[in-house]
């Protein structure tokens, strides 16, 4: 019963696969092997500094106030596009609401 299954999705997604494999049609180029190069965009990269506006001092500061002041900056640096002060700051947008609700810091509707 396998084989019949196996059979009946070659003959039916075959040719598109195949296609696809030797990059005709689609444009579709397969590398046939991956290394790290292929994964840099997937990870944040913890052997760099982190990125710090210039005259920011964080010494002497609690992580709550860090985590508030660089939330700040995300915000002015993105021009308060949430969506993407998420994304630098490495986390989700329910939990960049979450802290904006813990700090109390007000974005302006756009």
């Amino acid at each position: 019963k396998a084989m019949i299954y196996i059979l009946f999705f070659v003959v039916c997604f075959g040719a598109s696969i195949i296609g696809a494999l030797c990059g005709i049609g689609g444009g579709v180029i397969i590398k046939p092997v991956l290394d790290a190069t292929d994964f840099d965009a997937q990870y944040l990269r913890h052997d760099e500094p982190a990125k710090v506006a210039e005259g920011t001092s964080f010494a002497g500061m609690t992580l709550d106030e860090i985590e508030r002041q660089t939330i700040l900056q995300a915000l002015e640096q993105h021009k308060g596009n949430l969506s993407q002060v998420a994304v630098s700051l490495g986390i989700s947008r329910a939990a960049l609401y979450r802290r904006l609700e813990k700090y109390n810091i007000q974005v302006p509707c756009a």
